[in-house]
């Protein structure tokens, strides 16, 4: 299951983990809305967090996770029928340490030796401080790995996981990824980089993301958690779970050509998907539909698309293909588990989400990007693409279960 903030305007949604059908949310019914506005505080439009209030002392990011990781257990029917602890792995990772418990109750207190703790999570600020509050809440005794690839960590958990229950190394796994940094200093460091989308004669902020478009500038920020269960398949038939999907194969890698900027001929890239199509043992046909990377950023969609071509030839001008970044915002750390279950779900409903605002192709990004309006079309295998700054990029393969 996960929880993504924002969508509908703010309002929160959900979907089921990899075996249990979730409620129907804007892609699912094809109506495209965009859940990016204007926050008070920062200097550029950003996907609105949902208003939040701590308890027992969580931070937003820590409370995020905890509340996607606990619905997907719940939806698995593990409240139910709880599993051995010490066969459950956790990866449920952020990109970062919680910056937004360090911003909001650390630097605006004095420092003391003496006295009580500011927060019974002070903790969380440790880069696995998300991935153990999480396994703590749910009694998981198993493997534990925080996972640090930037904006592709969501594929790199999944990854991960499936390859523990691969090798036995645990029966189920508790996967996603997280991220809450709406804060003036990371803001203004993506404003720095150039890598913003620059509003433009009152442009309104929901029109801002435009992947694939002529006129992209680059991306809003978002925030939220994408968490998923893996389960080995005879346990999951055993206890009767209703299955979503199968992981067919992956790939996790590295680009190292820039530390923003993809490869220009996307070949890192395309050799990423290869890796994955073969450990999935299908072909370049077998693949039905793609939930792209499409940060909305002048070169790297180019860099997309290249890569798109290179490792499916004429075949990738056949599958339908979609940037959700345009409704989410950019949810770095938390991009690549929130933007596969959106895969999955288009998987089960057999419905092509919309890349919103994409009003006027770019000629150099000319593959099928659905623009604006979300189709039917019948998809049985999906390829999620994730790629972070710094170089990490990742793939993920689901099909349909046997």
């Amino acid at each position: 299951m996960f929880r993504c903030w924002p969508a509908r305007g703010g309002e929160k949604f959900g979907m089921s983990h990899l075996y249990y059908k979730p409620p129907h949310h804007t892609y699912s019914t094809g109506q495209g809305r965009s859940g990016v506005r204007h926050v008070g505080g920062l200097p550029v439009a950003v996907a609105a967090p949902v208003a939040w209030q701590s308890q027992n002392g969580l931070s937003r990011m820590v409370a995020f996770a905890m509340q996607a990781a606990q619905e997907a257990w719940r939806d698995a029917g593990l409240d139910i029928a709880p599993p051995d602890p010490q066969r459950v792995g956790c990866t449920v990772s952020a990109s970062k340490p919680d910056l937004t418990w360090t911003s909001d109750a650390v630097v605006q207190r004095p420092f003391s030796y003496t006295g009580e703790p500011i927060s019974p999570m002070w903790e969380t600020c440790s880069p696995d401080g998300v991935t153990r509050a999480v396994a703590q809440a749910l009694g998981i005794a198993g493997l534990q790995r925080n996972v640090v690839a930037a904006c592709a960590t969501g594929l790199y958990a999944v990854a991960i996981g499936a390859s523990w229950i691969q090798h036995g190394e645990c029966d189920l796994c508790v996967v996603g990824s997280v991220e809450a940094s709406l804060l003036p200093l990371v803001v203004s460091g993506f404003a720095q980089m150039g890598v913003l989308a620059q509003p433009t004669n009152g442009t309104a902020p929901h029109r801002l993301a435009r992947p694939f478009d002529r006129q992209r500038s680059g991306f809003v920020l978002g925030e939220g958690a994408g968490v998923l269960v893996l389960e080995e398949q005879e346990q999951a038939r055993q206890r009767g779970a209703r299955k979503y999907g199968q992981v067919l194969g992956w790939g996790i890698g590295c680009d190292p050509s820039h530390p923003v900027r993809s490869a220009r001929d996307g070949w890192p890239i395309a050799q990423l998907i290869q890796r994955a199509l073969n450990m999935a043992g299908i072909p370049p046909t077998g693949i039905h539909y793609i939930n792209a990377h499409g940060t909305g950023t002048r070169l790297n969609d180019v860099s997309e698309t290249r890569a798109l071509k290179a490792a499916f030839g004429q075949q990738a001008y056949e599958i339908p293909i979609s940037g959700t970044k345009a409704a989410t915002g950019h949810l770095l750390g938390a991009a690549g588990s929130v933007e596969l279950a959106f895969a999955l779900c288009a998987k089960r409903d057999g419905l092509v989400p919309p890349t919103l605002n994409l009003d006027d192709p770019d000629p150099a990004c000319d593959l099928d990007y659905t623009p604006r309006v979300a189709r039917p079309y019948p998809i049985h295998t999906v390829l999620s693409l994730s790629f972070g700054f710094g170089g990490p990029i990742g793939a993920v393969i689901v099909g349909d279960t046997e």
